[in-house]
């Protein structure tokens, strides 16, 4: 556990240096560098991060434009930027031509731990209860 807070706070610090000098001209109508910068926020968990990364996402479209785009009322484009609900972030990602899409994470698998999992829980297609019994 304690390994992925230092992950996600290495990864916000990351984030936090690349907002300093953000270049909103390089996200402009740019999908792939979209992508690239929310993917980096999402693989952080840190819900407060990804809300702050869509919000730079969005001023980097300019505020009444995305909102044209979106359908999205710019006066609430201001007043979310906080804590989004979820049918606003899709909105928001489908203005800015990018999707969400959901993968697996990959954890390391400590040797011999698999096999328990496997004694415990699966008893193997020979071991199983046989019909009839």
């Amino acid at each position: 556990m304690r390994v992925t807070k230092l992950k996600a706070k290495g990864l916000r610090d990351r984030l936090m240096r690349k907002a300093r000098v953000f270049d909103a001209a390089k996200y402009r109508d740019n999908p792939t560098a979209i992508a690239e910068y929310l993917n980096d926020a999402l693989s952080s968990g840190d819900s407060v991060l990804i809300a702050k990364a869509i919000g730079n996402m969005v001023h980097a479209q300019g505020m009444s434009r995305f909102s044209r785009k979106s359908g999205i009322n710019r006066e609430y484009l201001y007043r979310v930027s906080g804590n989004p609900k979820l049918a606003t972030v899709v909105k928001a990602l489908l203005a800015f031509d990018v999707q969400l899409s959901v993968k697996p994470i990959r954890r390391p698998v400590v040797l011999g731990e698999r096999q328990g999992l496997m004694k415990q829980s699966d008893p193997g297609p020979d071991k199983g209860v046989k019909a009839g019994k």
